[in-house]
């Protein structure tokens, strides 16, 4: 029956004191979160989000320009490219396939260092590995060579 000084029918208010009641047992819980949040802050310079939420998306967009810049600067697009296709097998190609080898372990292992510095998760790996090849094709490499790099690079950074 409605009443006229009590709006709230009989179910809504029953609800309503239930989901207040709750919020009491939690909120009398909850007392030292301030002091949590104190700690977190402090331990993370003052960046209170790079702790609570585990994203650092600026700092692996940095990364993977920085690698790919590395990339390009010791090893150029026709080299890469020579080394995939693997057409000549003289001693001058041999020394530049080496080359293309060794600066993709350097890669990978530098993704590997980073990886575990920074405890990125499998979504920071992937942007990692995103922002790395758009900076490959930026840098002149062709799509299908970036995503053959990229293919090493994921099977030599699990």
């Amino acid at each position: 029956m409605y009443n006229a000084a009590n709006p709230f029918k009989d179910e809504q208010f029953l609800l309503l004191f239930t989901n207040y009641t709750s919020l009491q047992k939690i909120s009398s819980t909850l007392h030292i979160l301030p002091s949590i949040i104190m700690a977190i802050r402090n331990n993370a310079g003052g960046n209170t989000l790079n702790i609570l939420f585990w994203k650092k998306n600026k700092l692996i967009d940095k990364t993977a320009i920085t690698l790919a810049d590395e990339f390009y600067s010791q090893t150029q697009p026709q080299q890469v490219i020579d080394y995939f296709q693997g057409s000549e097998l003289n001693n001058k190609a041999r020394k530049k396939s080496k080359k293309v080898e060794n600066v993709l372990n350097h890669t990978a292992g530098q993704i590997n260092s980073f990886r575990k510095e920074n405890s990125i998760g499998i979504y920071g790996k992937s942007r990692l590995h995103l922002n790395f090849m758009n900076r490959l094709n930026e840098l002149g490499y062709p799509d299908e060579i970036t995503r053959q790099i990229n293919e090493i690079l994921l099977l030599r950074t699990p």
